[in-house]
């Protein structure tokens, strides 16, 4: 019988042991820590943690979620590189940051199903690979840039979800070799996504985690075909592109008009943010408003659409004596061009917006500006979260919008 060839010049035994060795060195030397993206299992929402290893075993890990109250937190414990079945990051005295996704305390008794013991299979400088030892959930941990504050990296990934997934926000469409699929990415703001199909029935559910550049989904979106997971918020924010494949893309509205028209929220103007002749009716508005009812608060303006009524309206909000006030007046509306919505007023509207028309001075005067076309724009059009309207006929005439 031929012998078998060894493949390997060195008993398991002692490349198990290098390569405890060299991870934790890896682990050890870089400067500024590690990001770790983790999800507890395949089908839950992904956290991001900052980890600095110390070669006396101590390790600190940091997070600014809503499963640390939403502040800044750190927490210092041990770990280690072990063998068992293959090298394994453990951390191995309980950290109130990392624990909290394997305590079993909370809830049913086994926690968030996370694990603290992680099988590495692929490891250098600059990206090492791992799972779950229980779940065989994959985890990623990159070295964080030297001159990154933690605080502020962690802030990055906050502001990215304020960016693309506030209240509101709207669906993302899969675009492949810019040809628009049938596919909806919706729900992003609980790090979920339900992806649908339109005209039909199917869902499906496509976990994923923030990054201070976009997101990454945990699995590769299926229906590319081009196995594109990291998508990254272009230069000019008009689409979140594939790192694996630029030609797979996800984009917001790209109808201003039409988007506004079927989102039930409020576009509250920001008094900070529009052109003089508005103010002074802004200004107007609020003073009266002030001035009629003693002790008032949180007076705004806003423009909605209400889907009930098949308008838009000017609403006019505040607090009175413990109760919210909502005045509307009714508008009629057309979709003129891309971008371009034309407003007409009726003459109607709420028991208390016509009420207000008639006692809080500049609200009828603002109704009359506003009825108009307007050139709708944005800075971040993959996700408007700021709409700024401008007359037609008058572009000195202008006022941005927040979605609330």
């Amino acid at each position: 019988m031929k012998e078998q060839e060894d493949l390997f010049s060195e008993p398991a035994a002692i490349r198990l042991n290098n390569a405890i060795g060299s991870i934790d060195s890896v682990l050890t030397h870089a400067k500024n820590g590690w990001v770790m993206q983790y999800f507890a299992d395949s089908s839950s929402a992904g956290y991001t943690m900052l980890l600095r290893f110390e070669p006396n075993g101590k390790v600190t890990v940091a997070a600014k979620n809503m499963l640390v109250g939403g502040q800044y937190a750190e927490s210092v414990s041990m770990f280690d590189v072990i063998g068992d079945n293959g090298p394994v990051i453990t951390f191995n005295t309980y950290n109130e940051i990392l624990h909290r996704f394997s305590d079993p305390s909370n809830p049913a008794g086994i926690g968030l199903g996370g694990d603290y013991e992680f099988v590495v299979y692929s490891y250098a400088d600059t990206l090492i690979r791992s799972k779950g030892k229980k779940t065989g959930t994959e985890i990623l941990l990159m070295p964080l840039n030297e001159q990154e504050n933690w605080n502020d990296y962690l802030d990055s990934i906050i502001g990215m979800k304020k960016i693309l997934f506030s209240a509101g926000s709207p669906d993302l469409r899969l675009v492949v070799d810019g040809v628009k699929t049938d596919y909806l990415f919706t729900n992003g703001s609980s790090m979920m996504f339900t992806v649908g199909k339109l005209q039909t029935d199917l869902t499906y559910d496509c976990p994923f985690i923030l990054t201070h550049s976009g997101f990454r989904l945990y699995n590769a979106e299926p229906f590319s075909k081009k196995g594109a997971k990291n998508f990254v918020l272009n230069g000019d924010k008009s689409a979140l592109v594939s790192a694996e494949d630029p030609t797979v893309k996800l984009l917001g509205p790209d109808d201003l008009a039409l988007y506004i028209s079927e989102t039930s929220v409020n576009w509250v103007l920001d008094e900070s943010l529009m052109s003089e002749d508005v103010k002074i009716l802004c200004t107007q508005i609020i003073q009266s408003v002030e001035s009629k009812y003693n002790g008032v608060s949180d007076v705004y303006l806003a423009v909605r659409k209400l889907d009930k009524e098949g308008v838009f309206s000017l609403l006019l909000g505040f607090t009175y004596n413990r109760k919210i006030i909502e005045a509307e007046l009714y508008f009629d509306y057309s979709l003129i061009d891309k971008n371009v919505l034309g407003l007409s007023i009726r003459g109607d509207g709420n028991s208390a917006g016509i009420a207000l028309s008639k006692s809080i001075s500049g609200y009828m005067d603002f109704a009359t500006l506003l009825s108009s076309s307007f050139q709708l724009s944005t800075d971040v059009l993959v996700c408007p979260k700021n709409i700024t309207f401008t007359k037609q006929n008058n572009s000195g005439t202008w006022f941005v919008s927040t979605r609330e």
